[in-house]
């Protein structure tokens, strides 16, 4: 899980940010403390007013001591000095909110040493960091004093298809039917329809999410070299092993990863989630790829057993085969069949020829010697082993 960055790393890594942050605020005048306090864990800031003229300003915890008093100091004697003592500002107890107008609560310090500075609308314009909230493009016409049209930025259509083709119901169909096709493909002779589907399934699930940027080259790549191992699995190597175990682990993370989004600070191709929407990807994932591995073994059971038996479908996956079909062709043309009399033509030893009608036969006796000129009858046939015995014994 994510760490704490080491003490003797912190400063170097925040230096950096810190004087962006300081640049930025200079520059657009906003305010030093406020910008620092949200890169800066520590920094506490409170909000104090001035009692007589009400100038507000945002003062670490030594200035707001000496501005209002109080002090780290949590002693009764500290505390009666303080109250001695007439200060000119006090500190803020609200703000008006710009949309609703309504006065909200602050308690103080505004930021405190354990927490970031972090803001939404009305409390950025209470800090000074937004200067107006404009709800329609009337009110940003009216701040800016604008007399044009404004072009508003909408979604072209490539962006709206490849969105619906990144949906969780869409993304759920094409790996079903990605493996319903593969289904069919491997159990119908020759390359079909339904490899090409297959194919095509594939290339959209793992090629709309690399288009709107949710997956990257390396996560595809992992999944085709997922397929390659079970291919050289199934065609190649006898038996299931380690290719294929493997082959299957490399096509489910690449799947799962064309769902998870970039995140920032990781060195490695795989990794786990650390962010909220990384593990919510990561859900959405788990819960694709679970439904349609269900859908697609419901699928598979209705082509097997009731989709080869509707006449309208005969063509698309043919009926099984029957044993007459699978026979192996006699290679004696019906010859030395079980009971058949031949004419043994050379010795057997006690393997030899029989000649049954004009067929010449490779026979095999049950242990004895037989002279040519004998008549044997075939007492056992299995496949092309042809094994007699003499009729006179």
């Amino acid at each position: 899980g994510p760490s704490e960055v080491p003490e003797e790393l912190r400063a170097k890594a925040e230096s950096p940010v810190i004087e962006e942050f300081r640049d930025s605020a200079n520059r657009r005048d906003y305010d030093l403390l406020l910008c620092e306090s949200m890169v800066v864990k520590e920094r506490v800031v409170y909000w104090v007013e001035n009692i007589n003229t009400g100038q507000r300003k945002f003062v670490d915890e030594q200035e707001k001591i000496r501005l209002v008093g109080g002090s780290t100091d949590k002693t009764p004697f500290a505390a009666s000095d303080n109250q001695e003592t007439e200060y000119e500002w006090k500190l803020v107890t609200s703000y008006t909110d710009i949309v609703t107008g309504k006065e909200i609560k602050i308690t103080q310090p505004v930021v405190p040493a354990t927490e970031l500075l972090t803001m939404r609308q009305s409390k950025a314009a209470a800090f000074g960091f937004c200067k107006a909230i404009c709800s329609s493009p009337t009110d940003l016409k009216i701040r800016y004093n604008v007399d044009e049209a404004l072009t508003m930025l909408t979604s072209n259509w490539s962006e709206r298809v490849t969105s619906w083709l990144t949906s969780m119901p869409v993304r759920i169909f094409l790996l079903a039917l990605l493996l319903l096709g593969a289904y069919v493909e491997f159990h119908t002779p020759g390359v079909g329809l339904a490899g090409l589907v297959s194919l095509i399934c594939l290339a959209i699930f793992v090629g709309a999410p690399y288009m709107t940027g949710l997956a990257n080259v390396w996560e595809i790549v992992i999944v085709f070299i997922g397929f390659g191992l079970i291919a050289l699995e199934v065609f190649v190597i006898p038996g299931f092993g380690v290719a294929g175990i493997s082959g299957m682990l490399c096509v489910v993370v690449g799947l799962l990863a064309t769902f998870i989004p970039e995140e920032p600070g990781r060195t490695l191709p795989i990794y786990w989630p650390q962010f909220e929407p990384g593990l919510q990807g990561l859900k959405i994932g788990v819960t694709t790829l679970g439904s349609a591995l269900g859908a697609s073994i419901v699928g598979m059971i209705l082509i097997s057993r009731m989709l080869p038996h509707i006449s309208w479908l005969h063509g698309a996956m043919p009926l099984n085969p029957t044993a007459e079909e699978v026979g192996l062709v006699d290679p004696y043309n019906g010859y030395a069949r079980e009971g058949d009399v031949g004419l043994v033509e050379s010795p057997l030893r006690p393997a030899g020829k029989v000649r049954f009608g004009n067929m010449l036969v490779d026979v095999v006796t049950q242990g004895m010697f037989v002279e040519p000129g004998t008549e044997v009858e075939v007492c056992e046939r299995q496949g092309n082993r042809v094994v007699v015995r003499p009729i006179n014994t």
